[in-house]
């Protein structure tokens, strides 16, 4: 009886550590689970000379994304809906048969998007943009809401060109050949003492 007690024992000790490795490689820092924006990643830029908002979607290894998920709506800064984009099309992705949405086209790796401006908005604006991913085979994210600001695009003002200067009327006007005709032998000294070295 002795005996067999000191065989379980020793079992334990020896199974102990495996456990416990197991323990740490489901529930430790190994297999920690990428939140929604390490594993999606959203970068967006303005096109005004095309009158375009680009949206660049690059996703990790096993993430996707729905297609029905997408959303977009641009307003200005007190709240008024300049372009819901309820006409957009987007680029077709692969087809998947979804335990939560049935059958589904999906994205995977890199997607990237061109919301077309019917004209392009003269103030400030902020682009709410909305979709859902998931880890294939291993959880669904939540719904995500993303805001993006976009500065007024008016082009700066170009400064005004300075009209070009008057002619000085010492230059080559009358008041130099009044100098070249005057009887005065001074005159002409006195009218080089007035004039700037370069004109001169």
């Amino acid at each position: 009886m002795k005996q067999c007690w000191q065989r379980f024992l020793v079992a334990i000790v020896l199974l102990a550590p495996l456990s416990w490795a197991s323990a740490n490689n489901l529930f430790g820092e190994e297999e920690r689970l990428p939140t929604v924006d390490e594993a999606i990643q959203l970068v967006a830029d303005a096109d005004w000379d095309n009158q375009q908002l680009l949206l660049n979607f690059e996703l990790i290894d096993e993430v996707y994304l729905y297609q029905h998920r997408f959303g977009f709506t641009l307003r200005d800064t007190n709240g008024n809906v300049i372009n819901d984009f309820a006409e957009l099309t987007l680029p077709a992705g692969k087809a998947k048969t979804d335990e939560i949405f049935g059958d589904v086209q999906v994205y995977f790796h890199r997607l990237d998007l061109a919301l077309p401006l019917n004209s392009v908005p003269l103030v400030d604006t902020e682009l709410e943009v909305r979709y859902q991913g998931c880890i294939e085979d291993t959880l669904c994210y939540p719904p995500t809401k993303k805001i993006i600001e976009f500065a007024n695009p008016q082009p700066t003002k170009k400064p005004v060109a300075a009209p070009p200067a008057a002619a000085s009327d010492s230059s080559a006007g009358p008041g130099f050949l009044d100098t070249l005709q005057s009887e005065d032998a001074n005159a002409f000294n006195q009218w080089m003492k007035d004039q700037p070295l370069g004109l001169i």
